[in-house]
């Protein structure tokens, strides 16, 4: 059975709605979106949404340190991907 499409991602992504995983009580959720070159760290669920939000560009490390990983991910190298200028970004 293929997995379950949500609206309103990007390309159709087969991802639940942002506060699905804070609703959950997952800790933290790290998105990488090579259409931005950035990647986000959702922290501290409360009530269905993330208290926390850091955005970090590639090329910058990502302190996931205080969370359950207790990593620091670095982005350099990370890839890009171009919008194929059907409104994508």
């Amino acid at each position: 059975m293929p997995p379950a499409r949500f609206p309103g991602g990007r390309h159709g992504r087969r991802v639940p709605p942002r506060g699905a995983y804070a609703a959950a009580g997952v800790p933290a959720r790290l998105i990488v979106d090579p259409y931005t070159a950035r990647c986000h760290l959702f922290t501290r669920p409360r009530e269905g949404e993330y208290s926390s939000h850091l955005t970090v560009d590639f090329g910058e490390a990502v302190d996931m340190t205080g969370t359950l990983a207790d990593l620091v991910p670095h982005t350099r190298g990370f890839p890009r991907e171009r919008a194929s200028g059907r409104g994508d970004r």
